[in-house]
């Protein structure tokens, strides 16, 4: 907060400041005394360039062309409806309901009609689509 972003045009920054003879051991950082530009007198890119400033963002930025931000959008909304579709079909719809019909059948087959320490009798009337309703 309250830093300079270091997005991919400093890149292009540091490059033509080490080329003009920026006399540091390290790569030139944006500092926001400085606004966040390159030093003056450097001979750099300024910043109101496309290749620095683009899609309506001035400086070095994150921002994304409207049809990578579109075909996001479209990805998160495909993501937001299978997720609803699997969650109302798949855990609680048919699918779930004729997953607990043939559990009740296996125990039913491997315990009989009563399962021991329930006290649950699955012969007293009650069909496999009622018990699940339950």
């Amino acid at each position: 907060i309250g830093g300079c972003f270091l997005g991919p045009q400093v890149k292009i920054w540091q490059e033509e400041m080490t080329q003009a003879g920026w006399n540091k051991t390290e790569y030139w950082l944006p500092e926001p005394a400085h606004d966040c530009l390159p030093p003056p007198g450097m001979d750099t890119t300024p910043v109101e360039s496309p290749e620095i400033s683009n899609f309506g963002c001035v400086g070095p930025n994150n921002c994304y062309a409207p049809g990578f931000r579109w075909q996001v959008a479209i990805v998160f909304v495909a993501y937001i409806l299978i997720n609803h579709w699997f969650v109302k079909f798949v855990l609680q719809g048919p699918i779930s309901a004729t997953l607990r019909r043939q559990q009740k059948r296996g125990d039913r087959a491997l315990f009989g009609e009563t399962i021991e320490g329930s006290g649950q009798n699955f012969s007293e009337g009650v069909d496999d689509d009622e018990a699940i309703r339950i």
